[in-house]
């Protein structure tokens, strides 16, 4: 039995390395995500995608500081990472290279990042690793989403998902096109959402003012029966607040 964790967008560096952003991503992984890691022996982390935010630039920064709160925790407690490539993460629209993760995170052994499609097994589970899809790969990725299979790991854009709360997606491909996979998780919209087969699981923490009555954090799937768990994230920086006068 393994208990693998499911990691939405991470975006470091988002809003142009924004320090109260900065704060609250850091407080998600200091007293979130690597206290449940090792009060529970997870040893794998499958990540759905723009693990940067900033497609063009990143200062330095941010580069050593999320080797701080992300790569070196996960080194310390023996954590496997496997991440795809997001729309964020290239440098270029038609193409998935260069891009940021292989270009600064490849050089650690327990990271694996996935620019191209690729296999995945654990404990007999099959996992197809599917980046961004984009002008370069947009026929293979094409075929292979048709193809089907086991668990599909992605980061898609699928009409009719919710994009953010109010905003629902009008493009991308349709959800009749996974109808060969026994399941599909995807990055790329960052609220949590499902139909049939598909499920995209939202990012572990709040990335903007529309995210401040959805829920955020990680799940947990479980190879012997298949389970989810949603482990929720407890800090939140965005409120609403309703005053009725009457």
């Amino acid at each position: 039995m393994t208990k693998v964790i499911i990691l939405g967008d991470l975006h470091a560096g988002a809003r142009n390395s924004n320090k109260t952003v900065e704060y609250w991503q850091e407080k998600f992984f200091e007293q979130v995500l690597w206290p449940y890691v090792k009060l529970n022996g997870i040893k794998r982390i499958i990540q759905l995608g723009d693990l940067y935010d900033n497609r063009r630039w990143l200062n330095m920064n941010t580069i050593s500081w999320f080797e701080d709160v992300f790569v070196k925790p996960s080194q310390e407690l023996g954590v496997t990472v496997d991440a795809i490539i997001g729309n964020h993460d290239t440098y270029y629209k038609h193409t998935n290279t260069p891009n940021s993760p292989q270009l600064l995170l490849t050089k650690f052994d327990n990271i694996n990042i996935y620019d191209t499609i690729g296999n995945l097994e654990i404990d007999d589970v099959n996992f197809t690793m599917i980046p961004w899809m984009c002008k370069d790969n947009y026929d293979e990725t094409y075929e292979a989403v048709k193809k089907g299979g086991d668990i599909c790991v992605g980061h898609f854009d699928i009409q009719g998902f919710v994009m953010h709360p109010g905003a629902i997606s009008k493009d991308g491909l349709r959800l009749s096109d996974f109808e060969n996979w026994k399941t599909v998780w995807s990055g790329h919209y960052h609220t949590q959402s499902q139909n049939q087969n598909v499920q995209y699981l939202g990012t572990p923490y709040q990335m903007n003012w529309s995210d401040a009555n959805s829920k955020h954090g990680f799940w947990v799937f479980d190879t012997t029966d298949r389970s989810m768990e949603f482990v929720e994230n407890p800090y939140r920086y965005f409120h609403r607040f309703y005053w009725n006068e009457g």
